[in-house]
C-alpha cells in the first residue's frame, strides 16, 4: 500500500532525502511507517519526539505519544516539527 509523507517545521530540509510515498506492506501502521522514516532520514538527524502525528487530517499524538493506529492505502501521514520563534 502506498501512505503519502509530508514533513514540515525544522525538519522540512530533510523532506528531499526521503520519498513522498513510502509503500509499505498491507496492515502497516503508524509506528512501521515512522520506523522506515527515521531509519532514512537519521544519517542525520532524526526525528524529534515531540513532532506532532496527523494521519489523513487527524491529529493523533507526537512521534513520542501517539495513538497506535493502522494505516491504510493512500493515506497521509503528516510530521509536523516544532518551529520557534518571537
Amino acid at each position: 500500500m502506498k501512505v503519502t509523507v509530508t514533513i514540515s517545521g525544522r525538519l522540512y530540509d530533510r523532506g528531499p532525502q526521503h520519498p513522498g510515498v513510502l509503500d509499505l506492506p498491507k496492515g502497516a501502521t503508524v509506528d512501521d511507517a515512522l520506523e522506515v522514516l527515521q531509519r532514512d532520514i537519521c544519517s542525520r538527524r532524526c526525528l524529534v519526539p515531540s513532532a506532532l502525528v496527523a494521519v489523513s487530517g487527524d491529529h493523533i499524538g507526537t512521534i513520542a505519544d501517539h495513538q497506535a493506529q493502522p494505516l491504510g492505502d493512500a493515506d497521509e501521514l503528516f510530521i509536523f516539527a516544532p518551529v520557534a520563534g518571537g
